[in-house]
């Protein structure tokens, strides 16, 4: 049985977004609810979207309903992950989006709380703020 959803307070969670071009809102949403049942939390622990500046526009991030803030590659190609992908630096010119893009949108010090999470078009993970206090 899946942990239920807990009412939680505004934690300043960033969620990294990596969303393919074909990426639909709904693959996006269940993903979404997959990384949020994974530590019981609620929407409201999410302050931030982050994810690759040529995607901040796309249907598949902006309907999740958070602010957006976008990258570039350059920029996160900068960032140290755990999970890197050789196809993502082949066809994007950086290792990784989501985690990338949570890690930087969520400031110096911040921490995956979720790494890298993939289904269908999409991948997500979720960084924490050194400082938890909302964006």
């Amino acid at each position: 049985m899946p942990k239920p959803f807990l009412p939680h307070p505004v934690m300043g969670l960033v969620l990294g977004v990596g969303a393919r071009p074909c990426a639909t809102a709904e693959q996006t949403e269940n993903l979404l609810l997959a990384v949020l049942a994974e530590l019981a939390l609620s929407r409201d622990a999410i302050a931030a979207v982050a994810t690759l500046d040529r995607r901040a526009e796309d249907i598949a991030v902006t309907s999740l309903g958070f602010p957006v803030q976008g990258f570039s590659a350059a920029e996160l190609s900068t960032v140290t992950v755990p999970t890197s992908s050789a196809t993502t630096i082949k066809y994007i010119g950086t290792g990784s989006v989501a985690e990338a893009a949570a890690l930087l949108a969520a400031g110096p010090g911040a921490s995956l709380v979720v790494s890298k999470r993939s289904a269908s078009e999409a991948t997500m993970a979720l960084a924490q703020r050194a400082d938890p206090a909302p964006l």
